[in-house]
């Protein structure tokens, strides 16, 4: 295919229709389709951090501009990234800081 991709973020193996929630507080920036990742959720959490939930159903429980609190469910599994649709269910998340793809690993304790 010729094709070469790096994969940034982690996978999150959870089972197709579990509720996904957000790992602090913010405003979601963004909701779209990823022609890789599938449905993806944006939020802006502020001082220049930002997550990313991909591979979410396309009946997300937020709208772009919404405040949300730490933990509240943004939107759950789905099967929607044609990049990774022979992958076990999960969650692709990735977080960023200062626009910069940062390892995410350290917050999953």
């Amino acid at each position: 295919l010729e094709l070469w991709k790096t994969h940034d973020g982690i996978d999150i193996k959870a089972d197709e229709g579990t509720y996904i929630k957000t790992i602090e507080r913010g405003i979601v920036e963004k909701i779209y389709e990823d022609s890789f990742y599938g449905v993806t959720i944006v939020i802006d959490h502020g001082q220049g951090y930002k997550s990313s939930y991909s591979n979410l159903s396309k009946d997300t429980l937020v709208k772009e501009k919404q405040t949300l609190v730490k933990g509240q469910k943004i939107g759950k599994i789905g099967k929607t990234a044609i990049g990774e649709i022979k992958d076990e269910s999960h969650l692709h998340f990735m977080l960023f800081k200062d626009s910069k793809n940062t390892d995410p690993s350290y917050i999953f304790k």
